[in-house]
């Protein structure tokens, strides 16, 4: 069709172009009707916002879902009709602008010869057809993780999936019935609105959702721990089978084994080396950042790497992962102890080594006086104490639910009990000029 249109008006063959002749020939295209919940909600907020100047437009939209909800069948009615009568005359607009459409590219059909759709190098004067796509080498079922994955599930079965949480649970089965009431509505409101109930619910109303998670998360685990044990007999079937001379590249082979160049030492940046001065005093001063050890699994595998690759000359380092890997999935509990000893220890002396560090790091920020940073907003203090109050009145609270509640308290309050709010603001913000102008004069300096 846009091969068509551009050659019917001699434009260029972009999305744009074309949508603009067609708006031009056939006007604008009919749009779906909003959702009878939607029709409510858009009216609604507009008389919150008209009542409440003030209010912030997601507030009084959050109002008129919870107003929506409590509306019963009767007075959703109207909406519902009104509904009705948009989507049939859609249906009626959409059904003539697409029989104007049909004659529209008809007209541009007859106008056009056919030469002028086909692409250049595509045409008569050229017209070698362009060469099928030959097919490529599939990799073989050793090669990339999304072939293991699919000789996994063949010889396995589908891997046990994570169940979904209790309200998870309950928001499909709400969503479900949501749109059963009324068809007409979109499913991301459906979802709101069940979002909704699941936050009014009590805890005795929540627990058989919780209880069905429960047991859902018990059968997981069993067919989890049972498909783990023969995924792992699984894998060493196979480590028995195939050698691990199989596993090496042709380009990697004994007949072409020049090995590999070692990679050359290259500078590193410091902790100093930073784009800030501060990064060059705080580097300098507290010397190389303290570095995490490996797993137990990864010291095995510094040990076991100069023997696998004197078995195989040229094996690259991903297939030498792959097999010390699998010999310590084969490897005992008293085997693999030593490594796990000397991981533990590592482990230890490293949270030595990153407390002193911190606590040097610590003390030098503060010798070094950090930058000031602005002060938060009357606004932001109030919700961050009232957040705090809320959630110990109320600990299962969601942190957003109590968010919420506290910007609805804060639209709630007087000027009198704001005021305490701004004076702290504006005492803090005093200081933090003071602080500033301070800083600056050391950073000149």
């Amino acid at each position: 069709m846009q091969a068509l249109i551009a050659a019917a008006f001699d434009i260029p063959e972009t999305p744009d172009a074309i949508d603009e002749i067609l708006e031009r020939e056939l006007g604008p295209k009919p749009k779906h009707p909003m959702s009878s919940f939607s029709i409510y909600r858009s009216s609604a907020t507009k008389e919150i916002r008209e009542e409440d100047p003030g209010i912030l437009w997601k507030e009084a939209k959050n109002i008129a879902d919870l107003r929506w909800k409590n509306l019963s069948m009767e007075d959703r009615q109207p909406f519902r009709d009104h509904y009705d009568a948009l989507k049939k005359q859609y249906k009626i607009d959409k059904a003539t602008y697409e029989a104007r459409e049909m004659a529209f590219l008809s007209a541009c059909h007859r106008s056009v010869p056919m030469e002028r759709i086909v692409e250049p190098e595509h045409s008569a004067l050229s017209a070698s057809p362009r060469p099928s796509p030959q097919p490529t080498e599939q990799p073989g079922e050793v090669e990339g993780p999304a072939a293991a994955d699919d000789v996994l599930e063949r010889e396995l079965g589908p891997k046990p999936k994570h169940p979904m949480s209790s309200f998870s649970i309950y928001l499909s089965s709400a969503t479900k019935e949501i749109r059963e009431e009324d068809p007409g509505i979109l499913w991301n409101e459906a979802k709101n609105i069940a979002d909704l109930r699941w936050k009014n619910l009590s805890k005795e109303d929540r627990q058989p959702f919780r209880d069905r998670y429960d047991a859902l998360k018990k059968q997981y685990r069993i067919d989890k721990a049972e498909y783990d044990v023969r995924k792992e007999a699984f894998l060493s079937a196979c480590h028995r089978s195939v050698s691990t001379v199989r596993l090496v590249e042709p380009e990697h082979s004994a007949l072409s084994a020049s090995p590999r160049p070692s990679p050359q030492p290259t500078e590193q940046l410091g902790e100093g080396e930073g784009p800030t001065a501060a990064d060059d005093v705080l580097g300098r001063e507290l010397g190389p950042k303290p570095k995490r050890p490996g797993g137990a699994h990864h010291l095995y595998r510094s040990s076991m790497i100069m023997e696998i690759r004197k078995e195989n000359p040229g094996i690259r380092s991903k297939d030498v992962e792959r097999i010390s890997g699998i010999w310590w999935k084969n490897l005992s509990k008293e085997d693999r102890q030593p490594f796990k000893d000397r991981c533990d220890a590592l482990n230890k002396q490293y949270r030595i080594d990153k407390a002193e560090y911190d606590a040097r790091k610590k003390a030098l920020e503060r010798e070094l006086c950090p930058k000031p940073k602005p002060p938060i907003p009357a606004y932001q203090l109030y919700r961050q104490s009232a957040i705090r109050g809320i959630r110990e009145d109320s600990p299962g609270l969601h942190w957003q639910e109590a968010q919420r509640l506290a910007d609805l308290r804060w639209k709630n309050l007087s000027e009198e009990e704001r005021q305490p709010f701004k004076d702290r603001y504006r005492a803090l913000s005093e200081q933090y000029i003071i602080d500033k102008a301070a800083y600056d004069s050391r950073k000149e300096a």
